[in-house]
């Protein structure tokens, strides 16, 4: 099976929309999973940097596992 070249400037943009879907998703309910005692201890500067850590890393990861799936999904119909 042949992939149009157009393909291989379209995949790795829906990759990446793909990922900061996932990334905005864990933003806006990561305070769902944060402890109550998080918000009564730290500060919102605090908070924030948990949020921003989640928020990079769900995105990087989304990331990375999409072209794992690519890579072989390209290796397999050589």
């Amino acid at each position: 099976m042949n992939i149009p070249k157009e393909f291989a400037f379209i995949i790795p943009f829906i990759a990446i929309v793909i990922s900061l879907i996932v990334a905005i998703l864990s933003w806006r309910y990561a305070d769902f999973f944060l402890s109550r005692r998080d918000h009564y201890v730290n500060s919102r500067y605090e908070l924030l940097i948990k949020k921003l850590g989640w928020f990079i890393s769900s995105f990087f990861t989304t990331l990375f596992i999409i072209f794992k799936i690519l890579e072989v999904f390209i290796l397999k119909n050589k």
